[in-house]
């Protein structure tokens, strides 16, 4: 998909949504050129560290919310 479409499609600012990319380190050709085995292993690595991260940020807002006693 082009960049201005998925900016209109989002509802952002082209520049913001090519900052985003950028900063995500991400090109269409690097996703092109992976198989459809190594894209499910990125995915599935990718979805690990944010289960983590998940789990740290509950944690994290239980150990917070908690009353001193």
């Amino acid at each position: 998909m082009a960049v201005a479409r998925a900016a209109q499609q989002v509802g952002v600012n082209i520049d913001t949504l090519n900052k985003w990319i950028a900063a995500a380190g991400v090109r269409e050709t690097e996703k092109a050129d992976l198989t459809l085995e190594e894209r499910t292993t990125e995915l599935e690595r990718e979805n690990r560290a944010l289960k983590m991260e998940r789990d740290i940020l509950k944690e994290a807002v239980d150990i917070f919310s908690q009353r001193p006693k």
